[in-house]
């Protein structure tokens, strides 16, 4: 079991969408996760963790993650740590 991080842009207003990527990831995920947590951050940032490991950010993607590629990365993730 790992837990989730999304670092998301409390200026940007971007808490909403980290909310629902929260909720949508822990009904999909929520027998192979700990928990998803949220940590504020600046900057335009949005990266999400698994297990401490970077597998999506915003700011190297150069755009935000639809739930179908946060699900890939994700589950992606949970594999490589099974």
């Amino acid at each position: 079991m790992v837990t989730v991080e999304i670092k998301y842009c409390v200026p940007c207003k971007y808490l909403p969408l980290a909310m629902k990527h929260t909720e949508q990831l822990l009904t999909e995920f929520g027998e192979e996760i700990t928990a998803v947590r949220l940590v504020p951050g600046d900057q335009g940032v949005y990266d999400i963790k698994v297990g401490g490991k970077l597998v999506y950010s915003s700011t190297k993607e150069r755009r935000f993650p639809d739930y179908e590629v946060l699900q890939a990365a994700v589950k992606k993730a949970l594999m490589s740590k099974a």
